[in-house]
């Protein structure tokens, strides 16, 4: 897609500047693509993310709150997870919660860290893989969060998307 741009003058840090230049190099990109997703993360993601209370926290640190929580109560986790945040962000988002506003949320919750996303279709059906690296112990506790998660998301709309878990991942059909 080609977006309007503009020119415009920085002055940085030579510390910063090189920091990004290795960055940029490393990731195999010029450096106004780097800049742009840089600030294109702050001023969409982080910003929401510091305004909604968000807490940055290692995988280890998740792992262990996973591994606290009872086996019985995970599904109940993952659907207050959906029900506590999502609509205020996806309202704040949008004027309104349609399907293209679950999806955007669910791509905002890749870009924290809590899995990756990847999307495409399969014999009609839109589908979108969750995946996350929590290992063989937390992996399938996580997808169960996860899961209930989305089911939480997609009831907002009236969507009951055919979801299938693995110890790393959740596959979403609709």
């Amino acid at each position: 897609m080609k977006r309007k741009t503009v020119s415009v003058h920085f002055r940085l840090w030579d510390d910063v500047y090189d920091s990004l230049q290795n960055e940029a190099s490393s990731q195999k990109v010029n450096l106004n693509t780097l800049l742009n997703q840089v600030l294109s993360t702050h001023t969409r993601d982080d910003l929401l993310f510091e305004e909604e209370g968000f807490v940055k926290m290692t995988k280890n640190t998740l792992r262990a709150a996973l591994s606290l929580i009872p086996d019985d109560k995970l599904s109940e986790f993952g659907r207050l997870a959906a029900k506590n945040g999502p609509d205020a962000r996806m309202l704040a988002r949008s004027d309104c919660i349609t399907l293209d506003t679950v999806l955007d949320e669910l791509r905002l919750s890749s870009r924290s860290g809590w899995y990756s996303l990847n999307e495409g279709k399969r014999a009609g059906k839109e589908v979108i893989s969750l995946i996350h690296n929590l290992g063989p112990t937390t992996g399938p506790r996580q997808s169960a969060v996860l899961s209930a998660y989305v089911t939480g998301l997609f009831a907002l709309v009236g969507v009951r998307p055919k979801i299938t878990t693995t110890s790393t991942s959740v596959m979403i059909e609709y």
